[in-house]
């Protein structure tokens, strides 16, 4: 799950990618779902997430591991 959370950075990281084609490549059933992933995992929008360098995407999950811990 962590490996998945990683690429879902990356990917939604892109910008001009569709947000469709980004759901669908994550195997998500639909953009609402990416959109409530990004904000669980992230704190931002899957949008926002482009915004973030690679320490505060780093930090969000790691922060995000050590809750469920």
């Amino acid at each position: 799950d962590g490996d998945r959370r990683v690429a879902a950075a990356r990917v939604a990281a892109k910008p001009g990618d569709p947000g469709e084609e980004v759901a669908r490549w994550l195997g998500l059933a639909s953009v609402a779902v990416l959109q409530q992933a990004a904000r669980r995992t992230f704190g931002v929008s899957a949008r926002e997430i482009a915004k973030l360098d690679a320490g505060a995407i780093a930090e969000r999950l790691v922060r995000q591991e050590t809750r469920w811990a």
